[in-house]
């Protein structure tokens, strides 16, 4: 079992009908970057890459590949990234 070191939690941000045209996805991924961004575990070097790369998503094809890399990147440097609400 993985033992975290830093949590982020985005979980009230991942938990909207952005797909059912109450939110644009453009506005949501401006949310996501800026909570992103705003994490000291993520201001490391390792994740550079990866949240330039986020600022260019147009479409969720796009974003699940940037995320992915992200998600691998937080679980080596032992960031747990919760999107999960009821786990908040």
């Amino acid at each position: 079992m993985s033992r975290w070191i830093y949590t982020v939690d985005l979980s009230d941000i991942w938990d909207v009908s952005w797909d059912l045209g109450n939110v644009k996805f453009s506005d949501w991924l401006k949310k996501l970057l800026e909570r992103l961004k705003a994490q000291e575990c993520l201001k490391a070097p390792a994740f550079s890459g990866v949240l330039a790369d986020l600022e260019y998503v147009t479409d969720l094809d796009e974003f699940d590949e940037v995320w992915d890399e992200l998600y691998e990147i937080a679980d080596a440097e032992r960031v747990w990234i919760n999107t999960n609400a009821e786990l908040r």
